[in-house]
């Protein structure tokens, strides 16, 4: 009998021991298993914020379109961005070179002059920095035309995607990248770049234009402004270009609030528009004058009058 007691209690023991190991093996598989899942739960918490972040939305399909659309650009229209020496306009684009050329050798030797406002004063700025990291290079003349053909073909996407932003409650901003795409419209445009410069100029000021068409804020009007005025420097068609840009001003106010309202809104409207665009322009014309020791720039060779 105690034998059998022994072996017994000897068997109950061990599956005691057996059933307590299992338990605990449990146990920790348990623990495990939830540790994991706060683990996995901590790891998408924190990873979530870099999830959303990469998700296609509306903006960054506008910029994807943006990117198809200019590399398909490049490849289509890559003779029109580096044009041989025999391509490049012997008169304008010619002289815009040389006159960049003037500009920057006249930056190094340290007697600068202010680059006559009737031709170009911004263009000669721009071919005297692209001449500079050019200028000991024997093929120095088509490596500004690239350089500046460059700058002025990005700068002409960029503004062509801000007007496409600023038309989104109206229709995709794919829809027009699209057709900038589609219709080989800027390597005609860069054919001269005064007008490419002057484009993209006039289309950032249109961008900012249509910000002020949907929330009538001021600032939108001053950053119009200071692109009208710049762009008045590269071609004397800024000049109408605020005339129209007023004109829409005054349309848009004179719909909105009680008189006074409509008064106070315009003369701030109208100051906010002519303010910056007097100050670069007229500046401009005034140091230049004075320098220059004339009483009066002419522009009669840019405006054909």
């Amino acid at each position: 009998v105690n034998g059998w007691w022994e072996v017994r209690l000897t068997h109950t023991l061990a599956e005691g021991r057996s059933c307590a190991n299992a338990r605990i093996r449990r146990v920790r598989i348990a623990q495990g298993a939830s540790a994991a899942t706060v683990a996995c739960h901590k790891f998408e918490r924190d990873l979530s914020p870099v999830i959303r972040g990469w998700r296609l939305t509306a903006h960054r399909w506008s910029l994807l379109a943006l990117g198809v659309a200019v590399a398909y650009c490049l490849v289509n229209q890559f003779s029109f961005l580096f044009p041989g020496l025999y391509e490049i306009d012997p008169f304008d684009q010619s002289l815009y070179i040389f006159r960049g050329r003037t500009f920057a050798e006249q930056l190094q030797s340290g007697s600068l002059r202010l680059p006559d406002p009737a031709w170009i004063p911004l263009g000669s700025v721009l071919y005297g920095l692209a001449y500079l990291p050019n200028q000991h290079s024997s093929s120095w003349f088509m490596r500004v035309e690239w350089t500046v053909r460059l700058l002025l073909y990005a700068a002409l996407w960029a503004a062509a995607f801000m007007v496409a932003r600023g038309l989104r409650p109206h229709a995709s901003p794919r829809w027009l990248l699209a057709l900038c795409a589609a219709v080989p419209a800027f390597p005609f445009v860069l054919a001269n770049n005064s007008d490419a410069l002057f484009a993209a100029l006039s289309a950032l000021a249109l961008a900012q234009m249509l910000g002020f068409l949907q929330h009538r804020s001021s600032k939108h009007l001053l950053r119009a402004a200071v692109f009208l005025g710049v762009g008045a420097l590269t071609r004397a068609d800024g000049f109408v270009l605020t005339a129209i840009a007023l004109a829409t001003v005054l349309v848009l106010t004179a719909r909105e609030g009680t008189a006074h309202g409509r008064v106070t809104a315009l003369v701030q409207r109208s100051l906010a528009l002519l303010l910056p665009i007097a100050l670069i322009t007229g500046g401009y014309h005034t140091l230049y004058a004075a320098l220059e020791q004339a009483e009066t720039a002419d522009l009669s060779a840019r405006t054909y009058l």
